[in-house]
């Protein structure tokens, strides 16, 4: 937006007044005194008004005589007030200053134009001078403001912002990481637990997407209850006491809360903290019990006591911050109520764990609205849990919790510590697990996609299973080696299971074992436990390497009974390169690529028939060349030379001439891309941690992290501390109460 003030759009025949009114009037104005006044105010009208007149005068006619014709003549027949294809109305900006002041809109034409898309194919070309006047134009435009990076989107920039996240709930898979860690349960709540939907820029952080029913709440506590049957069994006390031959004596409260008819009641005043040797510690490899029960009741340790400690630990732990005794004391009243009809001590520890568990301090990640509104920065507690749910999807553990709540973890020098120290922990495979599948919409790969079980009887969940195993494990490998990030484009090694070397055919010479990835699940194979085993694979050549070369992709973006180059093309379009590709035209047909090819065309002529329509050209001279480029592929990702006896043509030619052939040339392509694949990955990733939809004012925390990657050889853990560093993840805005 012009942000002049409004008077330099006045005519340029202002500037004659000004000068005869200081000229005229000059002499008589001196003997009154008055002229040197007057001469400034004239000067400063003068100078300010006419010179910006002049200018807009003159930007005006350049448009209208130059510009506008063009546009008209080239552009309108898709982008005028009757059509604006893809939302695009150029007929709409009859003046420069309309044009400047929809800087974004026309900075997207300056992208498009540049790379040959606008106009596109089929449609009648720019003539070199028709191009040349154009761009020479639109480089001259003024740029999108800058948002200043050290601010938030607020009430006044709303206009900017899409809403602001204040709390949030824990998805599906923070819930069952989170419990995991809490009790030492692992719990495979799909059936119990409701999936989660994305939302912001497509991943399951974003809060407007975290909803909360009836449904979830009831779930919530169906989860709860079997959490803590599981980590709490009624047994566990006395297999404490069979695999502890010491005194018995010293259990007999145990004993006797353990019998429902022993007359035990609560006590009502808290006796001393008991000393290490009045505590009886439990281990328990399977559930790893001593997690929640750190101490049980005995001579010197009242029942009621003994659950208070315990239930305090546990909170503390749940809720990510200290506990008010007021506050536990509550869950300690739950213990009480079952406790008094004499169910014993542990069903009526687990009752009280389970408002622990179904609380909203454990369900959601609450930031706690401070005292005054406006921008605020978080607090040290609540920063521990966004970084660990961040970089874990996981709750913090005791030194982050720690270091947040006796301040230290504010100090910058300790905060960056401590995102390096988790970023070596096996916990920040969550990366690979849910960010990276879910950028690349390979969590899908297996569930909504699976290719048809008769054409491809070899594919099966384990099989799926694998495939996906081999980008998380190679994501993650890059990660915690604090590799380039351009290896995500091309390199020359993959991490893979026996199972997948087999299925890419990789003799025995390529293989280097290495054991079970660090921080991600081992798979498993009842018959077949060899075919599970790491190993890492060198290739040769240049086919594979990098993630368009994983068996996952290619089979993700096939059709049930073959390959299909628009799906590739426009996956790799979205997901790598970050362009949107509009759906298709309603009154065009689609190509039915699922049906059975024509033995007389192949499907690169079905395509090129396709494209011929100038409707589907836009998007389809960019996707489809993409596509070819992965044709030696097939729908299960293995190499192939030839299809139904053809021999296969991977060539590639995209709008501006640029042309590649094969895999090979596919990665030098989008090598020569890698700042916009690596853009769109930081965007992603700053969405993911921010848990919202990007805004104006997040551009400088994703222009920072590409100008520090770029300087210092694109490693993560630069672009981790840039996103966690930033001023929007460490701040948040808080609306004036109504």
């Amino acid at each position: 937006m012009n942000s002049s003030p409004d008077f330099v759009k006045l005519p340029y025949s202002i500037l004659f007044p000004c000068l005869t009114l200081a000229s005229c009037h000059g002499q008589r104005l001196k003997r009154k005194g008055l002229l040197s006044g007057l001469l400034i105010a004239v000067g400063l009208l003068c100078a300010l008004v006419p010179l910006g007149a002049v200018a807009d005068e003159q930007a005006d006619k350049e448009y209208l005589d130059k510009i506008r014709p063009i546009l008209q003549k080239k552009c309108f027949e898709c982008h005028d007030n009757a059509t604006a294809k893809a939302d695009l109305n150029l007929e709409f900006f009859q003046d420069v200053v309309a044009v400047q002041d929809a800087r974004e809109i026309w900075q997207e034409v300056f992208q498009r134009v540049q790379a040959f898309e606008m106009p596109p194919k089929k449609a009648p070309e720019l003539s070199f001078n028709e191009h040349q006047t154009l761009m020479k134009w639109l480089r001259q435009l003024p740029k999108p403001e800058q948002a200043d990076c050290d601010q938030l989107a607020s009430d006044r920039t709303a206009n900017f912002y899409r809403g602001y996240v204040m709390s949030r709930r824990l998805n599906r898979a923070e819930y069952l990481n989170t419990v995991r860690d809490l009790t030492g349960v692992e719990l495979d709540a799909t059936d119990i637990l409701p999936a989660d939907g994305g939302g912001g820029e497509g991943f399951d952080t974003t809060g407007s997407a975290l909803f909360t029913s009836t449904i979830h709440v009831e779930k919530y506590v169906q989860a709860a209850e079997t959490i803590l049957k599981q980590a709490l069994p009624d047994s566990l006390l006395q297999q404490r006491l069979s695999s502890n031959p010491t005194d018995p004596a010293q259990y007999s409260d145990v004993e006797a809360a353990e019998d429902s008819s022993a007359p035990i009641r609560p006590t009502t005043e808290r006796s001393h903290d008991p000393s290490p040797s009045e505590v009886a510690p439990l281990h328990f490899a399977s559930t790893r019990p001593h997690l929640i029960l750190s101490v049980v009741p005995g001579p010197n340790l009242a029942p009621r006591d003994a659950a208070s400690q315990v239930i305090q630990r546990f909170a503390r732990r749940a809720f990510r911050r200290p506990v008010a005794e007021e506050e536990f004391e509550r869950f300690v009243q739950l213990f009480d109520r079952v406790w008094v009809r004499g169910d014993g001590f542990m069903p009526a520890l687990r009752y009280a764990l389970t408002g622990v568990l179904i609380s909203p301090h454990f369900l959601f990640l609450a930031e706690p609205e401070p005292e005054q509104a406006g921008i605020q920065p978080l607090g040290a507690v609540p920063l521990a849990s966004k970084l660990s749910y961040f970089l874990w999807s996981t709750q913090p553990d005791e030194e982050l919790l720690s270091l947040a709540e006796n301040g230290e973890l504010l100090k910058p020098e300790i905060y960056q510590a401590q995102i390096h120290r988790m970023l070596t922990d096996p916990k920040a495979s969550a990366l690979g697990e849910r960010f990276a599948l879910q950028w690349l919409d390979l969590d899908r790969l297996g569930t909504d996609i699976r290719p048809d079980p008769k054409a491809f009887p070899e594919f099966n969940d384990e099989l799926g299973e694998a495939m996906r195993a081999e980008v998380v494990a190679y994501f993650n490998h890059i990660l915690r080696e604090d590799r380039s990030l351009l290896e995500l484009i091309d390199s020359d090694y993959t991490l893979v299971t026996r199972r997948m070397a087999d299925w890419y055919a990789v003799p025995e010479s390529r293989r280097t074992l290495i054991e079970a990835v660090q921080g991600d699940h081992p798979l498993r194979s009842e018959h077949s436990p060899d075919l599970d085993q790491w190993v890492r694979v060198s290739w040769e050549d240049r086919r594979r390497g990098g993630l368009t070369s994983m068996a996952a992709v290619h089979t993700l973006t096939s059709y049930p009974l073959r390959t299909s180059p628009v799906l590739r093309g426009r996956w790799i379009l979205e997901s790598l390169l970050g362009d949107r590709v509009p759906p298709p035209p309603p009154d065009v047909p689609a190509l039915d690529e699922e049906a059975e090819v024509d033995s007389s065309l192949s499907l690169r002529e079905q395509l090129e028939l396709h494209r011929a329509q100038a409707e589907c050209a836009a998007c389809h001279d960019k996707m489809d060349p993409l596509g070819f480029g992965l044709e030696n592929f097939d729908a299960l990702g293995r190499w192939r030379d030839t299809d139904r006896g053809q021999p296969i043509d991977a060539r590639g030619e995209l709008p501006g001439g640029t042309s590649f052939s094969g895999p090979d040339g596919l990665k030098e392509l989008l090598m020569s891309r890698k700042d916009q694949i690596l853009r769109h990955m930081v965007k992603k990733l700053t969405g993911y941690a921010f848990g919202r939809e990007l805004n104006k004012f997040d551009d400088c925390v994703v222009d920072r992290a590409m100008e520090r990657m770029e300087l210092e050889g694109y490693r993560p853990s630069l672009l981790m501390e840039e996103i966690a560093g930033s001023f929007p993840f460490k701040h948040r805005y808080y609306p004036q109460p109504e």
